[in-house]
């Protein structure tokens, strides 16, 4: 009985073979000469880089086989790059925002009112309906 729900995922488009997940995406089932180039394929682009695991890039990228959980975690094991930690001080990504205080402290301390009109009315609004 096992085996008939497992049969009932698999589904066969124009002689090519597909796994259907739990949530109902078809992923294509490789065998194991395209499993070997897509593992490298996906695992050279994104080799050292933090993120989703290499079994979870390829389901989105559309494609499954059996061993695919054992495979990639192997394949990750062995790389000396994905065994490297990156170090979280030097990946701090700085940016510079407007403060969106600004248009209230303008008008606040020379009257000063936004040139849009949509922005004046909100402030305006604001401030009369806040004091």
């Amino acid at each position: 009985m096992t085996h008939l729900k497992e049969i009932r995922r698999y589904v066969i488009i124009e002689g090519t073979l597909y796994y259907r997940s739990l949530d109902g995406v078809l992923a294509r089932c490789l065998n194991q000469e395209d499993v070997v180039n897509r593992m490298e394929e996906i695992h050279d682009i994104m080799c050292g880089i933090e993120g989703p695991k290499l079994s979870r890039r390829l389901q989105r990228a559309g494609y499954y086989w059996l061993e695919m959980e054992e495979d990639t975690a192997k394949l990750q094991r062995d790389c000396p790059h994905c065994q490297l930690m990156f170090n979280s001080t030097e990946a701090i990504l700085m940016t510079e925002v407007d403060d969106w205080r600004k248009p209230h402290k303008e008008y606040l301390r020379g009257k000063v009112a936004p040139c849009d009109k949509k922005q004046k009315e909100k402030l305006l609004r604001h401030i009369f309906l806040k004091r």
